[in-house]
């Protein structure tokens, strides 16, 4: 488990609002993967927008999936789905039937790359899904990794 800092704020990018998105709303970069640890400063970050009250994430790229996690004292409680949620999203619901689906960006990724798929997810012209995104960000990992195993000069691997 890797421990974070409670106290952090989320890194979160957002569309403008008004602005009509046929894809997703935005992007969050947590810290670790660790669903349990991020989930709460998440929750607060969102609590000007609306009391998050359910997250569903597709569980590949976490740690684990906790049931319920508090934020502020109240509940928030958190789902899965393999199938039909993209492996790079997250979905969060609020009281007021409000919805936001997330790009999720990978917690080890460089903080330029992490830059771009933010300012990507967040543009109200960019319509691409969050597994599009990462996969436009990430060259394919057989052109990028050696013999050895290791990127190549001049790449990064963000998953």
């Amino acid at each position: 488990m890797t421990m974070t800092n409670p106290s952090a704020p989320a890194r979160l990018a957002f569309a403008p609002a008004g602005r009509n998105r046929s894809r997703i709303d935005g992007a969050w970069w947590p810290r670790s993967r660790d669903l349990a640890a991020e989930l709460p400063s998440l929750g607060l970050a969102m609590t000007g927008l609306g009391v998050i009250t359910r997250a569903t994430v597709n569980p590949r790229h976490w740690d684990s999936v906790p049931r319920l996690v508090r934020v502020s004292g109240r509940p928030l409680k958190v789902g899965w789905f393999t199938d039909e949620q993209d492996e790079h999203e997250i979905m969060l619901l609020s009281y007021h039937a409000a919805r936001w689906e997330l790009l999720v960006v990978p917690p080890e990724t460089d903080s330029a790359v992490a830059a771009q798929l933010m300012e990507a997810a967040a543009s109200p012209d960019d319509l691409r899904g969050a597994g599009e995104l990462i996969r436009a960000m990430v060259r394919p990992l057989e052109s990028v990794v050696g013999s050895n195993g290791r990127a190549k000069p001049g790449y990064r691997q963000l998953v």
